[in-house]
């Protein structure tokens, strides 16, 4: 599994701590590097909104986005929002 990393800190860090010839070896491998476009994974949660009287008469609003879902579309509040994409694991960046 690839990691990801903010590689301008991590230079900054290597330019504290090591030499100066070991740091500038080093910022050369990083800046050799494949680099990928990664968004910052936004979390949220479902708040169970009751929408009438019969057992699944409920939809779920997103915290993150505000995003209420179609009224009896899911059983199960999936794990992400379909709207923005925010991972439902409870922690709640908003």
């Amino acid at each position: 599994m690839a990691r990801y990393i903010d590689a301008d800190k991590f230079e900054k860090e290597i330019q504290q701590e090591a030499s100066e010839s070991i740091a500038n070896a080093v910022i050369r491998i990083i800046d050799r590097q494949p680099t990928a476009e990664v968004e910052e994974v936004k979390h949220g949660y479902w708040e169970e909104i009751k929408t009438g009287e019969k057992l699944y008469d409920y939809c779920f609003k997103c915290s993150n986005c505000n995003n209420i879902t179609p009224p009896n579309s899911f059983v199960v509040a999936p794990d992400y929002c379909p709207n923005c994409g925010a991972k439902m694991d409870g922690r709640g960046d908003t």
